[in-house]
């Protein structure tokens, strides 16, 4: 089901291109804005939101930029900027498949799963997670960093916060916190939950 985009918010995506695959994945985050767009508020987030995901990225992925639909009567309003684009910097040398992938949970002031939001993150060393899929401390770490700094990007300039985007009239619910999952998410049968 398509998300609402209402005016006053915005979905962000954020592109990457894979480097043991080849294949484009993105990240989708709802945000509320603090004013209306504009190309050089677009390109700003960007480059900012590159200094965030680059570490996460393997050194083979690329942060391909931005895509922006900005909410209004009508039809949304799309912004693109590539500012920051560029490769990851993170070695790794020994991945695991693609379908393991790191977690950061999003959660809200209210219960329930639809007021919760989730962002998967590929380029998991091995290294990263144990047999059991829990992940290792360092890990935990630049993953923390990375929910932090996520945070502040889209707290800044034109953005006044994450906000989880829903599938029907029901308001925009603002993130309260975002933190990193102890447990690689998989579609392997070998992590159990």
């Amino acid at each position: 089901m398509p998300i609402v985009i209402p005016p006053g918010f915005a979905y962000v995506r954020v592109s990457i291109t894979k480097g043991t695959t080849g294949r484009l994945m993105s990240n989708g985050h709802g945000v509320d804005l603090a004013t209306p767009l504009t190309q050089t508020e677009v390109n700003a987030l960007s480059t900012n939101l590159a200094g965030t995901y680059k570490p996460i990225l393997s050194t083979g992925s690329l942060y391909n930029g931005i895509h922006i639909e900005e909410g209004q009567d009508g039809a949304p309003l799309v912004w693109d900027s590539v500012s920051g684009a560029g490769a990851g910097t993170r070695t790794i040398t020994a991945s695991t498949t693609p379908q393991v992938q790191l977690l950061c949970d999003k959660k809200t002031a209210l219960g329930g799963r639809k007021f919760r939001g989730r962002t998967f993150l590929p380029d998991v060393a091995e290294s990263d997670v144990n047999d059991a899929g829990a992940v290792a401390a360092g890990t935990v770490t630049l993953l923390t960093t990375f929910c932090n700094n996520l945070l502040t990007n889209f707290s800044t300039g034109a953005y006044a916060g994450m906000v989880v985007l829903h599938s029907d009239a029901t308001v925009p619910t603002p993130v309260t916190t975002m933190s990193a999952d102890g447990k690689a998410a998989t579609l392997r049968a070998r992590y159990k939950r």
